[in-house]
């Protein structure tokens, strides 16, 4: 449950390691653009609009 995620926890970034990230690929990101959706010292939001 969303309680029981610990606040610092990335979002994105667990999303992204699983098939989100292909389907990312698959509709045309680059990886350049991949990888700074997963760079967690970015903001959130920034990373958000890829």
């Amino acid at each position: 449950m969303e309680k029981d995620r610990p606040p610092h926890d990335d979002v994105l970034a667990e999303w992204l390691t699983h098939y989100f990230s292909c389907d990312l690929v698959s509709a045309g990101l680059s990886d350049q653009g991949l990888a700074r959706a997963r760079d967690s010292s970015k903001d959130l939001l920034e990373r958000w609009q890829l």
